[in-house]
């Protein structure tokens, strides 16, 4: 008698870090005000698409507890899963690996005890298998070196920044030098993803993503956008109306890795 085949099954990691370990970034880090309620608004869509949940708040949320969550859910992930990663809070940049050479400047996560690095993120997804479906959503800015535009000054925005001031980039990397040389040092350079990666950045290079005290503005944008999952097209849809909903100053950024990615683009957003 043949085993029946277990249906699909969909995982979210939701990350939330409103404010940094003193020890390792000091005392003059700025704070979030939104970063746990976009958490919240993240676990109801995905608990509405029928999603397990993983949440990782303040604390919480450090280097290796999101680490070792990638790769236990790596392990319990099969074809036709799916996978929901969201990030929100300050998004940093390790700006010099004296170690590297030729290294370009590394865009990070700052999570509670250290900033992890989006290529380490996207080392962890190998881990998936071919078939595997997978969202990143990074609620933060990519890079940050300071609005220096006359145009963004004369916006007068009175919200806040999700990027880890420039000065404060380097005099953390400086402190932790070793540390960060080596980690970066130990990432596969190219690794080749067998899993569908969509990434969904808050803002282009050479811009920065802010928020309100109720959201980030890609969060909101999202939620306006899903409408409590009236939307009905598909992930190509899904991201023009987000860019449409998204003021000229902060434009979302799409990255793709793995295999089969023009399959799941026209999947309907957060669907196993």
């Amino acid at each position: 008698m043949k085993k029946a085949l277990r249906p699909n099954i969909g995982t979210a990691i939701l990350i939330g870090v409103d404010h940094l370990d003193p020890n390792h970034f000091g005392n003059s880090c700025p704070l979030t005000v939104s970063a746990a309620q976009d958490v919240i608004d993240y676990a109801l869509i995905a608990k509405l698409n029928g999603l397990s949940v993983q949440t990782h708040l303040g604390e919480q949320a450090t280097r290796q507890n999101i680490l070792a969550a990638l790769k236990k859910t790596s392990k319990s992930l099969k074809a036709g899963d799916f996978l929901m990663l969201t990030f929100s809070g300050l998004g940093g940049v390790v700006t010099n690996f004296g170690a590297a050479g030729d290294r370009p400047n590394s865009a990070t996560w700052c999570l509670f005890n250290g900033q992890l690095l989006e290529a380490e993120i996207q080392q962890a997804l190998t881990d998936f298998e071919d078939g595997v479906n997978i969202l990143v959503i990074s609620d933060a800015a990519g890079t940050w070196s300071g609005i220096k535009f006359q145009a963004f000054h004369e916006l007068q925005l009175i919200d806040r920044q999700r990027g880890l001031p420039s000065e404060i980039a380097e005099t953390v990397y400086l402190q932790n030098k070793d540390f960060y040389d080596a980690v970066y040092l130990g990432i596969e350079k190219n690794p080749a993803t067998k899993s569908s990666v969509i990434w969904l950045s808050a803002c282009q290079l050479n811009q920065t993503a802010f928020e309100t005290s109720f959201n980030g503005y890609l969060t909101s944008a999202i939620k306006h956008v899903w409408n409590g999952a009236a939307f009905k097209g598909n992930y190509e849809r899904f991201f023009h109306e987000i860019l449409l909903s998204l003021p000229v100053y902060q434009s979302p950024f799409i990255r793709t890795f793995g295999q089969n990615v023009k399959v799941l683009f026209n999947k309907k957003p957060f669907s196993v």
